[in-house]
């Protein structure tokens, strides 16, 4: 193909060459997006197998709780704030009492709900806490799912029906990165953290005293309601919200999913554990044949490994007794037989002390009140951050003081085992082949400045990237004095003729590469179901080129014919922090160069979790003693990565210039080197704050 150009008029090889070029592209991206397919089936068929018996489970079973709490921003426990509960006005009705309830169940996020208290039955009352969905109303959720839970209270259950955020009587945000592109959630806190009870009970006991039943608590929703009680419940109902990862992502449903549907998945856990975890206490499932979002494929994989570890327990009462799956012929919906079903559940295992027969789970429902009836405030409270929570939850990490070289290297160590252990836990071993093959391309002018070749070789299994070298020319006399990795991002033209490199062509080898997801166009849709599904498999798209890069450095490395002393990596804007961590793991990268970084990664670039352990500042700091150069000299936002090079002793080696070609000129002292080196050393400067 590249002796077919050699005879065909310019302009025509040159659209010929685009077309090969555009074709290879989407080739790879297709490669990129099966890998994670693939990732998120490999997740659902591994999903609970390593379990065979109730002592697998016993042992197993505490790990998993633990890591699905961290991913959900629960381990550590939130700090139990006062919850500030009010009563705002009451109802009194035949049968039962309604308050309505506001309480702040962090400071200053405002939950409004409807406490339903039976009249005739003995104390105390078995409770239902039903956790509402997303039915879109000025006055609230609750509202609009009476017909639901309206039987409870009038047949001796209390009910407790609590608005979601985002359609509370004080609107929130919920939507962060379904449609907004509020990707710094991914790098903090699980979106779905602030719906979430801590305990069910204790949060009713503690926002409203009365007698409630210790003994175990029901739960039910629907839609994003109902992804709450997996995660809550003593008791659970679960309509409508059952798949598995593969069965989501292999249908390309993620991008249609509210936030509170997926965790940051960093340890790789399907639904099916979060279902186990419910075990022994009783779930009832239900599913509709029809239902476009969560098709049975999904819910009857999760049923099935969900009651192989309730089957551990033993046949009858205390075990697959307890867990039950109904189907019905109902698309998205909670239609008549599920509500059935689900009183007779809520019935069989919290039956009120009172003389009711159980014919009554057949029985009608009251009338249900006008919304303005049930709406417990006038107007939102002035002070309430429902609108700006997850700003308040994902806060840049206070990064701690360095007064030693001692304790800087205990904190690198530390946060380095973390962002192994979470962040990047899903980095593969490396070992296999880089399957590197040769494009077709003469590089164009660059040609008439350095030999030209283009590439593409393996970062995993079946995922190819694109990368371009130029080497200085043979017969120019000239020996490269190093390597220099550009790395691209999204939106920027991948031109071979670089205004900012082309001073540097003769004496430096350098490789443009242009790592997974990269060269691609997306739509907004089309951008959000990538790094959605990338974190339900644990990883996101910067965190996938953070690996690519370091496959890249090992690859060019490892040419025996590219020549230079030391390799720089270099990035701009949210590329130059992929380039940093690449660094991290890298060591045989000797400098870093930076241009217009973001000061923290609540503008990027998403890397899940991350900002529980640590932000950007830190981690140029992790990278002393080798160099790192930011670009322009005006940016100020490392003052406190400069403070810990001050502090090892390597002021030359954190620098600011004002171009790539200056800051290659005078890099510093370029040795490559690793913590270890600094032994010995003592503080040089104050400590780092």
């Amino acid at each position: 193909m590249q002796a077919l150009h050699l005879y065909l008029p310019r302009s025509v090889a040159s659209r010929l060459k685009a077309w090969q070029d555009n074709r290879r592209a989407s080739r790879r991206h297709r490669q990129a997006v099966a890998r994670l397919h693939a990732l998120a089936g490999e997740l659902t068929q591994r999903c609970l197998n390593h379990i065979q018996t109730l002592s697998d489970w016993t042992r197993a079973r505490p790990q998993l709780r633990n890591e699905l709490l961290w991913m959900l921003g629960l381990d550590p426990l939130p700090e139990r704030t006062p919850l500030s509960p009010r009563i705002t006005g009451t109802l009194e009705r035949t049968g039962y009492r309604v308050e309505k309830l506001v309480f702040e169940s962090m400071p200053g996020l405002c939950v409004t709900a409807n406490f339903y208290l039976p009249r005739g039955v003995t104390s105390p009352y078995p409770c239902v806490i039903y956790l509402c969905g997303h039915q879109v109303h000025p006055l609230g959720a609750k509202t609009q799912y009476q017909d639901r839970f309206l039987w409870y209270p009038a047949h001796g259950f209390a009910c407790l029906a609590v608005d979601s955020l985002q359609c509370g009587e004080v609107a929130g945000i919920h939507h962060g990165t379904h449609s907004l592109g509020l990707w710094e959630c991914l790098t903090g806190l699980y979106p779905g953290r602030c719906r979430l009870e801590r305990d069910a009970r204790d949060r009713l006991s503690r926002t409203r005293p009365v007698p409630i039943s210790a003994s175990v608590t029901g739960t039910g929703g629907l839609w994003a309601g109902s992804s709450r009680p997996w995660r809550a419940g003593r008791l659970c109902r679960l309509p409508l919200l059952t798949s598995t990862l593969g069965s989501q992502v292999r249908r390309g449903l993620e991008a249609t999913q509210c936030d509170c549907v997926f965790y940051p998945n960093v340890f790789g856990h399907d639904f099916p554990v979060v279902g186990a975890l419910i075990a022994p206490r009783p779930l009832l499932i239900t599913s509709g044949r029809k239902d476009r979002i969560f098709p049975p494929a999904g819910y009857k994989e999760v049923f099935r490994r969900v009651q192989r570890i309730y089957g551990l327990y033993g046949e009858g009462e205390a075990g697959l007794a307890r867990v039950r799956e109904v189907e019905s012929h109902a698309g998205h919906a909670d239609p008549p037989q599920f509500l059935r079903e689900a009183r007779a559940w809520m019935w069989r295992w919290l039956k009120p002390e009172c003389s009711c027969d159980p014919g009554v789970v057949a029985a009608g429902i009251p009338t249900p009140e006008p919304a303005e009836t049930l709406a417990c405030l006038d107007t939102a409270p002035a002070d309430a951050r429902n609108f700006s929570i997850h700003r308040h939850y994902i806060r840049t990490p206070s990064l701690p003081a360095v007064d030693s070289v001692e304790a800087w290297r205990e904190r690198r160590r530390v946060v380095m085992e973390r962002l192994k252990s979470t962040v990047f836990a899903w980095f593969p071993d490396g070992k296999s082949g880089f399957n590197a093959r040769r494009l077709s391309g003469s590089g164009g002018h660059a040609r008439r400045f350095a030999r030209f070749s283009d590439w593409e070789f393996e970062t995993e299994p079946g995922v190819a990237v694109r990368a371009q070298l130029l080497q200085p020319s043979s017969g120019n006399g000239n020996a490269a004095v190093g390597v220099l990795v550009v790395i691209r991002q999204l939106g920027e033209q991948h031109v071979v003729m670089d205004d900012e490199i082309l001073p540097l062509l003769g004496s430096y080898t350098v490789l443009l590469l242009s790592p997974r997801y990269t060269e691609w166009t997306p739509d907004p849709r089309s951008y959000a179901a990538a790094e959605r599904t990338a974190a339900a498999t644990g990883r996101t798209l910067a965190g996938m080129q953070v690996w690519d890069v370091i496959r890249a450095v090992r690859w060019v490395l490892a040419e025996p014919q590219v020549r230079g002393s030391s390799l720089t990596l270099y990035g701009r804007d949210t590329a130059g922090i992929v380039a940093l961590y690449a660094a991290l793991f890298e060591e045989r990268v000797a400098h870093v160069v930076l241009s217009n970084p973001p000061e923290s990664h609540h503008g990027g670039p998403a890397l899940l979790t991350v900002l529980r352990t640590t932000d950007i500042p830190e981690i140029g700091g992790f990278l002393a003693p080798r160099c790192l150069t930011v670009l322009p000299t005006t940016h100020q936002s490392l003052t406190y990565t400069r403070r810990i090079y001050e502090l090892l002793g390597y002021r030359s080696c954190f620098a600011q210039a004002d171009s790539l070609f200056h800051a290659l000129r005078t890099p510093g002292d370029t040795r490559p080197a690793d913590a270890g080196a600094l032994a010995g050393r003592q503080p040089t400067t104050s400590s780092v704050q």
